[in-house]
């Protein structure tokens, strides 16, 4: 606020009422829109603060009739007016070679101050409790011409305790003068004269108090909420000499009087503390040992199934069941027809009947060579025959087991030449299921058998099943793709498992030992450290 200074002028009124004020400048001049018989109509015998269009003047008394004035050139937020009219203060004594500190003189310059008489009486003062430090101090402002009327309390948090005044007629104002340090207790701390001459909307509060009491005016000086301590209100003529610098002498008394240090918010130490003791548990957390998981990719596959493969190429003619199909011992799958193989029985079977005829023939001409020749053929041809019949009928695929179908061509593609030992369905006898897991090569290293786990399939979100893996890790080549993974086969051990079927996709969670939870949760990073560690530097850990 400093830097904005416009001018800085000694102000002096004349020998003559009719006369201009005497201005001496000591830095800067004063605008034209702003002359001297303005800042004198605002000149009084104590420290005045005016707005004047966009600026803002501080007039301090220097003598009588003679002022100090601070013309910056912009107004100041109203929080920051109390630290701003302080400092000036202080320059304004510096200025005018003022050598009497400001503790050591009473406002009226004629005795000792309030400071010095609050240390005096505080030494010889048996009882240094709140209640008694406060009352020393509120007579002390009132015998150093302070104010007429003093009352000192202490700020904690919303409230104000221990008030105390300098005269019992302010005791019936006593919850009025709370409340308003309450309500004007903030985050920054507050120092204001206000006059009864001069209220405005912000100060009204204050004036009220002022009138209610009595007197012209009021001074308050409050601190901040989250660090709380001594406030202040002087009621009457207030001292012209700044008061700022001993109110804030005086705070530090009150607490060393009292045996205490300034009072740091509730809401910073439970910070503070709620921050530890955080620290401290997640630090107790990430020690504490903890299951060591390794997550994987889940494939459910049926752990026993009858495959229905062809003993012929055939042309599919019926498909009876679907997937998921519940059938019996015995029940037909699907039929077939081979048009070779009809052919064939067609064939054989008039070899048969013809050679049947030979043996009669030759047997009516007593050629028994030829009889018996045609007997061996007929016999033959028949033996053909059945074999051909054995062919046809299995294709007829019948179900060798109860079972559910899990496996099955589409019944669309009926009419279709399927190669011989092509599968043409799969039933598997009970429900009972394995995982095919794939694993990282991370955690391939932690994995062996027998070791459990669970397992969560896409679309059956209300449940997880047990598992026990039974392999070890194994490189596997997908032959479709040539592409290598690592994977372990593992057993669902839930007894029931009618809900699942071949194909279910999900994760699985395998139980790989404990360690502490650090290591579980930073794993990864740590094994891309240990990979550098030893590219980089060849160092092992």
């Amino acid at each position: 606020m400093i830097e904005d200074l416009t001018a800085l002028v000694i102000l002096r009124k004349g020998d003559d009422r009719s006369q201009d004020p005497v201005v001496s400048p000591l830095q800067g001049a004063l605008p034209d829109e702003i002359t001297p018989r303005m800042l004198l109509s605002a000149a009084q015998d104590k420290t005045t603060i005016r707005k004047f269009d966009k600026k803002l003047a501080i007039l301090l008394p220097a003598g009588p009739d003679r002022w100090v004035a601070w013309l910056f050139g912009k107004v100041p937020g109203v929080t920051d007016l109390p630290k701003i009219a302080e400092r000036v203060a202080e320059l304004t004594q510096v200025i005018l070679g003022a050598t009497t500190p400001s503790n050591a003189l009473s406002a009226d310059g004629k005795g000792p101050s309030v400071v010095q008489m609050v240390l005096d009486r505080l030494a010889t003062s048996e009882k240094r409790g709140a209640a008694t430090v406060h009352q020393i101090i509120a007579d002390a402002f009132v015998e150093a011409g302070s104010g007429a009327l003093a009352a000192v309390g202490e700020v904690r948090g919303k409230r104000v305790r221990n008030l105390r005044f300098s005269d019992q007629k302010l005791a019936a104002m006593a919850d009025e003068l709370a409340h308003f340090c309450s309500i004007r207790t903030g985050d920054t701390a507050a120092h204001q004269t206000v006059s009864t001459d001069d209220m405005n909307e912000v100060s009204l509060d204050a004036g009220l108090l002022a009138d209610m009491a009595g007197t012209d005016g009021v001074l308050f000086d409050l601190p901040a909420r989250t660090s709380g301590g001594l406030a202040v209100l002087l009621l009457g003529p207030v001292s012209s000499k700044p008061l700022a610098v001993d109110i804030a002498a005086l705070r530090r008394i009150a607490l060393l009087s009292q045996g205490r240090r300034p009072t740091r918010s509730l809401r910073k130490r439970l910070v503070k503390w709620g921050a530890l003791a955080g620290a401290g548990a997640l630090i107790a957390w990430l020690a504490m040992p903890a299951q060591l998981r390794v997550t994987t990719a889940a494939i459910a596959e049926p752990r026993e199934a009858v495959a229905l493969a062809l003993p012929v190429g055939a042309f599919l003619d019926q498909v009876e069941v679907r997937v998921g199909d519940t059938v019996a011992a015995g029940d037909i799958i699907a039929t077939l027809r081979a048009p070779d193989l009809e052919e064939d029985r067609a064939s054989f079977a008039l070899q048969s009947a013809i050679e049947e005829v030979s043996a009669q023939s030759a047997l009516a001409e007593n050629n028994y060579a030829g009889y018996q020749l045609a007997q061996q053929r007929m016999a033959a041809a028949r033996d053909n025959l059945a074999r051909v019949e054995a062919r046809i009928a299995a294709l007829r695929l019948t179900a060798p087991s109860a079972g559910r179908v899990v496996s099955a061509v589409g019944a669309e593609i009926t009419g279709r030449y399927l190669q011989l030992g092509e599968t043409v369905a799969i039933i598997q006898p009970e429900a009972s299921f394995n995982v095919m897991l794939t694993v990282s090569r991370v955690d391939a290293p932690l994995l062996a058998t027998d070791q459990s786990g669970e397992v969560w399939f896409r679309g059956i979100a209300d449940r997880v099943w047990r598992i026990s893996t039974e392999t070890p890790v194994t490189s596997t080549v997908n032959p479709q793709t040539g592409a290598e993974s690592l994977t372990v086969r593992a057993r669902i051990t839930d007894e029931r498992q009618d809900a699942l079927f071949g194909g279910l996709a999900g994760f699985a969670k395998i139980d790989a030992g404990e360690t502490v939870r650090a290591k579980v949760l930073g794993r990864y990073a740590l094994e891309y450290l240990r990979t550098k560690a030893w590219i980089w530097f060849g160092l092992s850990f």
